[in-house]
C-alpha cells in the first residue's frame, strides 16, 4: 500500500522568532508535515526552483521583498499551491482589487492567529471538501485547541466548530437553533461593532468583549473574525472566527493597574518625604559645618582636637553633598516644569559653560553634533547633560577627557549619545550604576554620592524614555538616552 508523502510547508518569514513559533505550533498540530523556514531571498529562490512544496505561509512585508511578490512568484509557477498571508500588518489599500492576485487565506499574526494557523493550514491541505458528517467527526484536531473556532453568517448565527467554542460561549452542542453572537454580548457598543462588521464584511482582530450569562460575574473574551474567502451566491457575507477566554488576563490587568496606582502614590509620597527631609536638613547641617570651621580656626587646639575637627568638617561636607543630591533627585518628581519646545543643542552648550572651570582644570574638550528641538523640561534636560558631563570629567583616567554629544532620529524618538574616553566599566555594572547610592569606587578614589546617574534615569523616564550605557574598560563609555517625539500624555 502506497503511503501519501508528508506535506511540505514553506514558512517565509525573516523574523526568526516568529518563524520558529509558527513552526512549533504547526509541528504540534501537524506532526507529519515537513516545515521549512525561509528567511532570505536566496533560500526562497532555491526552494522556488526545486518546488515540491504543498503550501506557503509568508509575511506580508519582508526586508527583501513584499509578500505580494512572493505570492505572484509562487502562483506563476505553481498556481494550485495555497498561499497564506500571516502578518501583523494590515492589507495595503488596493490589495483586494480584482486584478491583484489574492492569497488563499489571511491571518493576523496575534496570539489567536497562531492558534488559528494550523486549522487553516489543515483545511487548505485537504484534497477535497469534507462532508457534514466528517466535520462533526473531524473534531480531534480542533477539539485539542484551547481557543474556540466558529463560523458566522451575515445575521450573526453562531456555529461552533469545536468543544472550546461551546465551552466559552456556554452552549449546548445539541441545540438545534444557533444563537446570535450579538445576543451573547453584554454591552451595546460591542453589539453595534459586530453588526457593522457583519454587514460590511470586514475583518476584526483582538476585539475584547464581555459576555452576558445572567449572572454578575464578568466574563471577558477576545474575538477575531475573518471574512470567508469563498464566494457566496446571494452576495451575503460569511465569516470564520476564533474566541479566547481572557477573564483571568483581565483580572490580572485590573490587579496590576491597582498595584501600579498604589505604587505610584507610594513613590510620590516617598519623593515628597525625601524633598522635605533633605530640605529640612539643610539648616542644622549648615550650623554644624559653620561652627566646626570656627573651632578649627582657633589656635589653642591640640593635635588630636584639630584632627577630630578636620574629620567633622570633611564628614559634614560629604553629608552636605549627599543632601544636595537627594534634594535634586526628589525635585525631578516634585518640582517639575511644563514641557515646552527647547533646543537640546543650546541646553548641552549651557551645561558645558556652567562647568567651564571643571573643564579647564581637567584640560577637557567638548564637541557636539546637530541636536533637535523637542518638547521637554528645559531645567531637567540641562541637569541631565551636566550630570553626564560631570561623570565623564570625574572618571577620565590618564588622558584628558574628550566628550562628544550626538543624536539620531528614530521612528518614535530621538536617541542621544554622550561619549567619553574615560576609564569605562565592566558589563556586570552597566545596570546598577543607575540605582541610588550605587558606587563602583571608594570616595578616596573618586568622590561622589552615587546619586547623579539615578537623577539622569529619573529625568529620562519622566520624559518617557530610557537610558543605558555601552562601555569598554579602559576605552570609555557611551551613555545613550531616548526622548520621544511626542512627550508623555501625563507630564508629571
Amino acid at each position: 500500500m502506497n503511503r501519501t508523502p508528508p506535506a511540505k510547508v514553506l514558512l517565509v518569514d525573516d523574523k526568526p522568532y516568529d518563524g520558529d513559533l509558527a513552526a512549533l505550533v504547526l509541528q504540534h498540530h501537524l506532526p507529519h508535515a515537513e516545515l521549512i523556514i525561509v528567511e532570505d531571498a536566496i533560500e526562497f529562490a532555491e526552494h522556488l526552483a526545486l518546488g515540491g512544496f504543498n503550501l506557503v505561509i509568508t509575511e506580508r512585508h519582508l526586508k527583501w521583498a513584499e509578500g505580494n511578490r512572493v505570492l505572484e512568484s509562487i502562483k506563476r509557477l505553481y498556481p494550485e499551491c495555497p498561499v497564506i498571508f500571516f502578518s501583523a500588518e494590515k492589507a495595503p489599500p488596493g490589495s483586494n482589487e480584482k486584478n491583484t492576485k489574492q492569497p488563499d487565506a489571511q491571518i493576523k499574526k496575534s496570539s489567536a492567529g497562531f492558534l488559528h494557523l494550523p486549522v487553516t493550514v489543515n483545511q487548505l491541505l485537504q484534497p477535497r471538501e469534507p462532508s457534514a458528517d466528517e466535520n462533526n467527526a473531524a473534531g480531534p484536531l480542533m477539539d485539542r485547541l484551547p481557543v474556540g473556532i466558529f463560523s458566522l453568517n451575515q445575521e450573526g448565527e453562531l456555529n461552533c466548530l469545536n468543544r472550546a467554542c461551546n465551552k466559552i460561549f456556554r452552549l449546548d452542542s445539541n441545540d438545534k437553533e444557533p444563537p446570535l453572537l450579538q445576543n451573547l454580548l453584554a454591552d451595546d457598543a460591542a453589539r453595534e461593532k459586530i453588526n457593522h462588521v457583519l454587514q460590511q464584511g470586514e475583518a476584526v482582530n483582538d476585539l475584547d468583549v464581555q459576555l452576558c450569562f445572567g449572572d454578575d460575574t464578568p466574563y471577558w473574551v477576545r474575538l477575531d473574525l475573518w471574512p470567508n474567502e469563498k464566494a457566496v451566491d446571494d452576495g451575503t457575507h460569511h465569516f470564520e472566527g476564533s474566541v479566547s477566554d481572557i477573564s483571568s488576563f483581565k483580572d490580572a490587568v485590573s490587579s496590576l493597574s491597582r498595584n501600579a496606582a498604589e505604587l505610584s502614590r507610594s513613590n510620590a509620597d516617598l519623593e515628597k518625604f525625601a524633598y522635605v527631609t533633605s530640605h529640612d536638613l539643610q539648616e542644622p547641617l549648615s550650623y554644624i559645618s559653620r561652627y566646626a570651621n570656627l573651632l578649627h580656626e582657633r589656635s589653642d587646639l591640640d593635635d588630636d582636637s584639630e584632627r577630630f575637627m578636620e574629620h567633622i568638617i570633611d564628614s559634614s561636607q560629604r553629608l552636605q553633598s549627599m543632601v544636595d543630591d537627594i534634594l535634586e533627585y526628589s525635585r525631578v518628581g516634585t518640582q517639575d516644569n511644563d514641557f515646552e519646545l527647547v533646543n537640546f543643542g543650546d541646553l548641552a552648550d549651557t551645561a558645558a559653560r556652567n562647568m567651564e572651570k571643571a573643564f579647564q582644570e581637567k584640560h577637557a574638550s567638548y564637541k557636539r553634533g546637530e541636536l533637535p528641538v523637542l518638547r521637554a523640561d528645559s531645567r531637567q534636560i540641562k541637569q541631565l547633560f551636566q550630570n553626564l558631563f560631570s561623570n565623564a570629567l570625574k572618571f577620565h583616567g590618564d588622558r584628558p577627557p574628550r566628550i562628544l554629544v550626538t543624536a539620531k532620529e528614530k521612528p518614535e524618538h530621538w536617541e542621544f549619545a554622550v561619549q567619553d574616553n574615560g576609564i569605562g566599566l565592566e558589563k556586570k555594572d552597566r545596570k546598577r550604576i543607575f540605582d541610588m547610592f550605587q558606587r563602583l569606587h571608594t570616595s578616596e578614589e573618586y568622590p561622589g554620592t552615587g546619586i547623579g546617574l539615578a537623577v539622569c534615569r529619573s529625568i529620562v523616564e519622566r520624559h518617557g524614555g530610557t537610558i543605558r550605557v555601552k562601555s569598554i574598560p579602559g576605552k570609555g563609555s557611551i551613555f545613550a538616552f531616548t526622548i520621544r517625539h511626542k512627550p508623555p500624555s501625563r507630564e508629571a
